[in-house]
């Protein structure tokens, strides 16, 4: 009898390029478009363009490469905003559905 193989690496992520997934890769690419729109669009001195620039860059590179506790900011942000929006304190009311 063959003997059959069964994967346990089914919670992660394909690498799609250079050892990153898809996500984190159009998230780099939209985050250098957004630089380059900066860089291109905004009248202001060569000094703050560039300073705009790298800010989108950095805070797209956060976005894309930073995983805390194993989860992109993504997640975080999904888990952020369904604690903020729930109730602090909990009242039992007898009888109620």
């Amino acid at each position: 009898m063959a003997r059959i193989d069964v994967p346990t690496h089914l919670q992660t992520q394909d690498k799609f390029l250079l050892g990153l997934a898809f996500a984190q890769v159009i998230l780099l690419l939209l985050a250098a478009g957004a630089a380059w729109l900066a860089w291109v669009a905004l009248p202001l001195p060569f000094a703050e363009r560039t300073a705009a620039a790298l800010a989108l860059l950095a805070l797209g590179a956060l976005l894309a490469l930073l995983r805390p506790a194993g989860r992109n900011l993504n997640d975080w942000s999904f888990i952020l905003a369904g604690f903020a929006g729930r109730p602090r304190r909990l009242r039992y009311r007898k009888g109620a559905r």
